[in-house]
């Protein structure tokens, strides 16, 4: 059995199976998982799939490792890899480092010079790939689903303004003043804001502020050995 990296807009067939990869580590509803890694492309974010291929190649490929990499706030020389996983019975074998190492070389194409990541209990994984403790970060956050619903309001706020707008002229001097009449004013309304993400139980949040830890990697160094 052989091991390649690929990206998920190259394989949009497989967002289904790498959401469930994703869930049976840290569980989520499977829309909201699918919505949360779905917009990937050649720049940032990009959601990146590690699958196996028996010898032969004429097996179905399977998904047995996922990371997701995005861009650092304000910093176009940085990025932030997040989700990594490996199958379970698969560990052990080296597809961690395999899965990491494309994501570094995905974001030094892009002309990234540093990874940032944060993790509760794989320190000494990371280290070994090079990473030492660095500042805490964050990414910008955008999926495609959150994408489409804002287009997707503003086509119907301008469909509906093309459809009711009414206007009154009053007089003013001798000219003319177009006004929206209170009709339209009454219509259109923005559309509410999200809601909140779930509050999280306090032991979890305890936890994960008291254990979390900020890692970085400057990308011009080899990994170890």
């Amino acid at each position: 059995m052989t091991y390649h990296v690929t990206t998920l807009h190259e394989r949009p067939d497989l967002l289904e199976d790498a959401a469930r990869l994703l869930i049976s580590e840290w569980p989520r509803s499977l829309e909201a998982r699918k919505a949360s890694i779905q917009l990937s492309r050649n720049n940032l974010p990009c959601s990146l799939l590690l699958l196996t291929t028996d010898n032969d190649g004429a097996s179905t490929q399977v998904v047995v490792g996922f990371a997701r990499v995005l861009q650092v706030v304000g910093d176009n020389s940085a990025a932030l890899v997040e989700s990594v996983v490996v199958e379970p019975s698969l560990r052990g074998q080296g597809l961690g480092r395999k899965i990491m190492e494309a994501c570094e070389d995905h974001v030094m194409q892009l002309g990234v010079t540093s990874m940032h990541l944060s993790t509760h209990d794989k320190q000494q994984f990371y280290r070994h790939l090079g990473y030492d403790n660095g500042p805490a970060k964050t990414a910008v956050r955008h999926s495609a689903k959150l994408i489409q619903d804002s287009l997707s309001s503003v086509v119907a706020i301008s469909v509906n303004t093309t459809d009711n707008e009414k206007t009154t002229t009053e007089i003013s001097g001798g000219n003319q003043i177009m006004q929206p009449s209170s009709e339209l004013t009454n219509e259109i309304t923005p559309p509410p804001p999200p809601p909140p993400p779930p509050k999280l139980p306090s032991a979890i949040t305890h936890q994960q502020q008291t254990c979390i830890t900020w890692m970085v990697k400057h990308l011009h160094s080899n990994y170890n050995s």
